[in-house]
């Protein structure tokens, strides 16, 4: 990380964490950053790290309700809450300027946000191409 940072002319230090939301596979061993790290996050991130009163998951300085922008190492990071999803503080992270959009824990094994596409098909069509090196696709 040290070397690509430097190829950047940026530093690898740590300044802002952003939490996704509050469960501990995205906010555990946060504490490891110590206090030299400015942690953001929803207010029902902030609500429920409280609650949860886990050492390793300090609940963020700074809190947001519907919209935040950040700027960080000239960079712009748009935070978002559009309600609850996987989480009730699971929140949308977008750096725009490189077209990129997060949002954390939507897509598992086994399920899709999609309606309407049947994934066996397209599993077994894709096996098919792997086998025949065709690729035959009915709507």
């Amino acid at each position: 990380m040290n070397d690509i940072a430097a190829a950047e002319g940026v530093t690898s230090t740590v300044t802002h964490l952003v939490y996704s939301h509050h469960h501990s596979d995205h906010a555990g061993a946060s504490s490891l950053f110590g206090t030299n790290v400015v942690r953001i996050g929803h207010e029902e991130t902030w609500r429920l790290l409280l609650r949860d009163n886990d050492p390793a998951k300090p609940a963020p300085e700074e809190t947001f309700a519907d919209h935040r922008t950040l700027e960080i190492g000239g960079e712009r990071i748009e935070l978002a809450w559009h309600g609850a999803n996987h989480s009730p503080d699971n929140i949308y992270i977008h750096f725009p300027d490189h077209d990129t959009l997060m949002l954390v824990d939507i897509v598992l094994s086994g399920w899709a946000p999609f309606y309407g596409i049947n994934l066996i098909a397209w599993r077994d069509a894709r096996n098919l191409e792997a086998t025949t090196g065709r690729l035959v696709l009915k709507s």
